[in-house]
């Protein structure tokens, strides 16, 4: 029972705010304006239908077309991240081992 006067005060909040907000003609004006574009876009959908469900086809197609794109671009960046921490873990190894023979060789001159 507490939830169902919780949701209806948020419903009535929500109702009073975007009231409020429409005493800014500005905001008026875009609203209406937002109104019309989006019975535009349902009449155009109502009217015909195939094209509409065309649009979405491609724009689906597209998207997923992407979403390939970008798991291979994700893949490539991976693969070169992993080169590239295993060269750094050889190059490391090869500087440890120079310096070793310069300490070698260095004690091999003092000796002299």
């Amino acid at each position: 029972m507490g939830e169902n006067k919780f949701f209806k005060g948020m419903l009535a909040g929500a109702v009073i705010g975007g009231l409020l907000t429409l005493l800014d003609r500005k905001t008026r004006a875009r609203m209406k304006e937002i109104g019309r574009e989006a019975c535009e876009t349902v009449a155009a959908a109502v009217k015909n239908p195939k094209e509409t469900c065309g649009r979405w086809r491609e724009k689906i197609e597209q998207t997923k077309r992407s979403f390939e794109q970008l798991q291979e671009d994700l893949s490539f960046i991976s693969e070169k991240a992993k080169e590239i921490r295993q060269a750094g873990s050889e190059t490391v190894k090869l500087i440890g081992e120079t310096a070793q023979v310069l300490r070698d060789k260095r004690e091999y001159d003092d000796e002299k």
